[in-house]
């Protein structure tokens, strides 16, 4: 099985490994029995590969628009009918950033899943019980100033003021068998590097966007790790809001891949980003703003 050896020059280091083994022993299928992974791990790698190459190289597939792009025309300059000269250029799809955001994500933890030990379990919990952590809008990285709030808080107070609020909250609840983290959304204040949230509204922050996404992780990871030394089993929910949809998506995989070997950490809804589930069963645990909640369940949640 051959491929364009023009690919190997926007190739990982694993993908040109990749590469070298399906052209050696003539298919994904005999290349992963070689290299000792799964047929899914290369061939996932081989198409991002591709991917990667048509954003970069748009004649790479001259019969349709590269993976993230709208076709306008090609990159080449063209004179117009009066004589004047002209570029005619992509231009990068809104809409389909996410599920780039996404592919880097997984080939940046690609090497490193699993990488994490699993924690001890803790010697006696009680399985008829289930705690539920619920937060929404930590907002980590606004800034605010004494002279204009009356208090200062910027991302090292919310750091630190994150650690020691679930800390005392963990030491509070009971062992139980099962505990429920939900992060609702908005843990990051903005979702680039820019200051912007989602949608592209400015907000002023606390550090650089990289130093935010930093923070975030470090503090998500403290929590996951202080649930699962406390609790038998951890079910977490990384949900992305209105500030932090695509950071949200990158703490997410990044997590996944973090505690891939952790059996403890419940897999059956870890790490969903889906919306409707979560709003679908939310108010049934007091985890959603009473406003958003049915009426008739609103009593429970006040």
């Amino acid at each position: 099985m051959q491929y364009d050896r023009t690919l190997l020059q926007w190739a990982t280091p694993i993908q040109r490994k990749y590469l070298e083994a399906v052209e050696k022993h003539g298919s994904q299928r005999k290349a992963a029995k070689a290299l000792c992974v799964t047929h899914s791990s290369v061939g996932k790698s081989l198409k991002r590969l591709e991917k990667r190459a048509a954003r970069e190289d748009p004649n790479f597939h001259s019969d349709r628009a590269p993976e993230g792009y709208d076709l306008r025309g090609v990159s080449t300059l063209r004179r117009d009918d009066q004589g004047n000269l002209q570029w005619v250029k992509t231009e990068r799809a809104t809409e389909n950033r996410l599920e780039i955001l996404k592919e880097a994500m997984e080939e940046i933890t690609e090497t490193h899943t699993g990488r994490l030990k699993p924690l001890k379990k803790p010697a006696a919990t009680d399985p008829s019980m289930l705690a539920v952590y619920p937060i929404a809008d930590p907002h980590l990285g606004l800034i605010c100033r004494a002279a204009v709030s009356g208090e200062d808080f910027n991302l090292e107070i919310a750091e630190e003021m994150m650690r020691n609020t679930f800390d005392a909250l963990i030491q509070s609840v009971p062992k139980t068998d099962l505990a429920l983290f939900m992060n609702l959304g908005d843990w990051c204040h903005v979702d680039n590097s820019k200051s912007q949230t989602t949608w592209g509204n400015y907000r002023p922050s606390s550090g650089d966007y990289e130093l935010i996404v930093r923070a975030g992780f470090r503090v998500k990871r403290w929590i996951i790790d202080r649930l699962l030394q406390h609790h038998g089993k951890v079910i977490a929910w990384v949900l992305g809001g209105n500030h932090d949809r695509d950071t949200s998506v990158l703490l997410g995989l990044a997590l996944e891949a973090l505690y891939d070997k952790e059996s403890r950490l419940y897999r059956g809804e870890r790490f969903s980003f889906s919306y409707a589930r979560i709003r679908q069963r939310a108010d049934r645990i007091g985890a959603r703003r009473p406003d958003q909640c049915r009426r008739a369940r609103r009593c429970h949640v006040l």
